[in-house]
C-alpha cells in the first residue's frame, strides 16, 4: 500500500499542476476560544487545535471550491463532498492520509471523536480502502509544539487542483505529519529495520490498577512507574532506563498531541486525577510530571 501511495504522490506532482502559496494566520483568538471550551470539558472530551483546523479548511473550500476535488484526465473535476484527507505519521516510518469524509456538516466534537478513530485504525492497519481514495484535499499540521522556536502552528493543504505550503515546499514532501494522533506532528525518526517502533495503540480497555487499590501511600518512584506504565501502553518502544526525568518528555518519547491526550486519559483512569488543559505547560519533563502528582495526591517523595 506504501509503495503504491508514494507512486501516486510521485505521479501528482509530475503531472498536476501546482503552485505555492503562503500565508500567516493568527491563531491567538482560537486558541483562547480552544482553551475556554476545554476548561468545561473532562479530559475524555476535550478537544485538539487540529479538529479546529479541519474545520477551518472545511468552510474555506465553501468559499474557494476549485481547490476541493480531484485531478484527473488531464483536467480538474471537482468533489462532491468536502473529504479531508488527514496525514497521519506510521511508527515504523512514512505517513498516510486517509479521510475525515464529510467535514462540513459534521460539527467539532463528531470530528474529534472521527479524528481518533482514524488515527487509530491507520496505525493499526485497519482503514478502508475508500478512506484512502476519497480524499479532496490533505491537510498536514506540524503540532501543538510547532516547528523551529517560539510557538507556531503549521497548517498546509494540497488539493486537487493544487497545492498549499507555507514552508514552499511541494506539497507533503517532506513526510511531515498532520495529526500524528490530534494532534497532530513532528517528522517520523528514521531507525533501523530492528529498531523501528511498534504501532501504537490506544490505552487498553481492560480494568486500570489505580492507587486506591495499592494498599497504602505511594511514593516519587511509583509515581514515576505508573507515569512510564502508561506511556509505554500507548508508544511500547520506549525503554524506561533511556527516559531523561529533567528532559522534555513528549520529545524524548516522540509523542503527538494525540498521543499526549492518551496519556492524560491513562492518568486519569489510572490515578484518578483529571489534568486541567491550563496545566498542560507545567508538565515537561517526567519530574514535572511527577511533582505534579505528587501534589494532587498528596504522596510523599
Amino acid at each position: 500500500m506504501r509503495k503504491a501511495i508514494a507512486a501516486a504522490m510521485s505521479r501528482s506532482k509530475r503531472e498536476i499542476p501546482h503552485y505555492y502559496l503562503s500565508e500567516t494566520i493568527p491563531m491567538a483568538r482560537a486558541a483562547a476560544w480552544l482553551a475556554r471550551a476545554n476548561e468545561e470539558r473532562p479530559v475524555t472530551a476535550r478537544l485538539l487545535m487540529g479538529v479546529l483546523q479541519l474545520k477551518a479548511v472545511a468552510h474555506a473550500l465553501g468559499q474557494v471550491p476549485q481547490l476541493n476535488g480531484f485531478w484527473r484526465d488531464g483536467g480538474f473535476q471537482p468533489g462532491t463532498g468536502m473529504h479531508i484527507g488527514v496525514a497521519i505519521a506510521l511508527r515504523q516510518g512514512g505517513l498516510i492520509a486517509p479521510a475525515l469524509l464529510d467535514v462540513a456538516n459534521k460539527d467539532l466534537d463528531q470530528l474529534m471523536r472521527e479524528l481518533a478513530d482514524l488515527v487509530r485504525r491507520a496505525r493499526a492497519g485497519s482503514l478502508r480502502s475508500s478512506e484512502m481514495s476519497d480524499p479532496t484535499i490533505t491537510v498536514t499540521n506540524l503540532g501543538d509544539q510547532g516547528r523551529g522556536s517560539g510557538v507556531r502552528r503549521d497548517l498546509s493543504a494540497a488539493g486537487g487542483a493544487g497545492g498549499l505550503r507555507p514552508d514552499g515546499h511541494p506539497p507533503m514532501d517532506r513526510g511531515r505529519p498532520a495529526m500524528r494522533g490530534a494532534a497532530g506532528h513532528r517528522q517520523p525518526r528514521r531507525r533501523p529495520s530492528r529498531q523501528r517502533r511498534a504501532q501504537r495503540r490506544p490505552l487498553p480497555d481492560r480494568a486500570a490498577r489505580t492507587l486506591a487499590t495499592t494498599g497504602g501511600p505511594v511514593n516519587d518512584n511509583d509515581i514515576k512507574s505508573r507515569v512510564i506504565a502508561i506511556i509505554q501502553s500507548i508508544a511500547p518502544e520506549v525503554e524506561a532506563d533511556a527516559l531523561r526525568a529533567d528532559q522534555p518528555l513528549r520529545r524524548q518519547v516522540d509523542l503527538d498531541s494525540m498521543d499526549w491526550l492518551n496519556v492524560l486519559l491513562g492518568v486519569h483512569e489510572q490515578l484518578q486525577v483529571d489534568i486541567p488543559e491550563a496545566d498542560y505547560g507545567r508538565l515537561v519533563t517526567l519530574d514535572d510530571f511527577v511533582a505534579y502528582l505528587r501534589a494532587k495526591l498528596g504522596t510523599r517523595a
